[in-house]
């Protein structure tokens, strides 16, 4: 699960590919990926790393919940 609380959702899809990307990344590295060293050098090819494929991927839920009424900034975004 990755919590994510924006004041205003203005990009819709960046904010899902952001989402997406982030829960992807935590999945592959603690499930799939293995990257053993030797001396500090790399012991196996890019190809042998384990890395999530595209028919391995689940389907991502992702639900923003908005903070009612406009803040004072621009559109009523936050920074990050």
């Amino acid at each position: 699960m990755q919590l994510m609380i924006p004041a205003k959702v203005i990009n819709p899809v960046s904010i899902q590919g952001q989402t997406e990307g982030g829960v992807l990344m935590g999945l592959g590295y603690a499930l799939t990926e293995d990257f053993p060293l030797a001396d500090c050098v790399p012991a196996v090819k890019f190809g042998t790393l384990g890395l999530m494929r595209a028919a391995g991927i689940p389907v991502i839920h992702a639900i923003y919940i908005e903070k009612r009424g406009q803040l004072p900034f621009s559109f009523g975004a936050k920074r990050a």
